[in-house]
C-alpha cells in the first residue's frame, strides 16, 4: 500500500527525523562544552570520527542523502565546535584559582 506524502504516518516519520537531529546537535554541543572546560585544544580531533559515526546512523536509519549528509556533518560540527569555545570560555583565570 502506498502511503501518500500528507499521511498521518510520513508525518509522524518526518518528524522523528527531526527529533534525531536535533538529538545529535545536543550531543555534540555537550559534548563540546564539555571537552572545552576540561580538555586541551588537541581533543577537537575526537568530532570527525564522532560526526562520521552519526552520519553514518543517518545514512543507515533514516536514507539520508549525499547532500543531506554534508549539511548534517557541517552542522553537527559546527555545533560542537562552538560548544567546544564556550566551554574554552567557561574555564577559570589562572590568577583566580
Amino acid at each position: 500500500m502506498a502511503r501518500r506524502a500528507g499521511s498521518v504516518y510520513h508525518l509522524a516519520h518526518a518528524g522523528m527525523r527531526g527529533r534525531a537531529a536535533m538529538k545529535g546537535l545536543l550531543l555534540n554541543a555537550l559534548l563540546g562544552l564539555g571537552l572545552g572546560r576540561f580538555g586541551s585544544a588537541w581533543w577537537l580531533l575526537a568530532f570527525p570520527p564522532i560526526v562520521a559515526g552519526e552520519l553514518a546512523y543517518g545514512m543507515y536509519i533514516h536514507h539520508l542523502s549525499a547532500s543531506g549528509s554534508m549539511r548534517r556533518g557541517l552542522a553537527l560540527l559546527v555545533c560542537g565546535q562552538l560548544g567546544f569555545l564556550l566551554g574554552a570560555l567557561m574555564r577559570p583565570m589562572r590568577g583566580e584559582t
